[in-house]
């Protein structure tokens, strides 16, 4: 896993989110990230210590967000964000309150590969089952 600040401990409880490859079929007016981000806290303001966990729905080299669409976890104070996909803008993130681990940087846009599907269900992350209220660890020594 990667950071842009690999000095930052992640620890917090999971809010889940779960993509799945891109189908233009199944896209819903309003169901955007904002909606999926919400749900996965539960509607309401997050608790101290959340971190928001996206799954990559099987394309764990795609990107799955940016600085833009997670400067909504900084407003909001999570403690971080674990994706199992790539995350783009670094540089951004760095300068976020939040620890951030993911599967490494990405330059392009991944909305046309992967769409946020679920909030609030159990998700797999580089292999080990993760379910909404689980407490999540990352470090730079690797420990998960």
């Amino acid at each position: 896993m990667a950071s842009p600040d690999p000095s930052r401990t992640l620890f917090g409880r999971a809010a889940t989110i779960s993509f799945m490859p891109y189908r233009e079929d199944l896209v819903e007016p309003g169901r955007d990230f904002r909606y999926f981000f919400y749900g996965a806290l539960g509607g309401r303001a997050p608790t101290l210590g959340q971190v928001l966990v996206l799954s990559s729905g099987g394309y764990p080299d795609v990107s799955h967000g940016g600085g833009t669409k997670l400067s909504r976890a900084d407003g909001h104070g999570l403690a971080g964000v674990l994706a199992d996909g790539r995350l783009r803008d670094f540089d951004q993130l760095h300068g976020y309150s939040f620890a951030t681990w993911c599967r490494g940087e990405a330059v392009r846009w991944g909305g046309d590969t992967v769409m946020p599907h679920a909030f609030g269900i159990a998700v797999e992350i580089s292999g080990v089952c993760v379910n909404p209220g689980d407490y999540v660890y990352m470090d730079n020594a690797g420990a998960w």
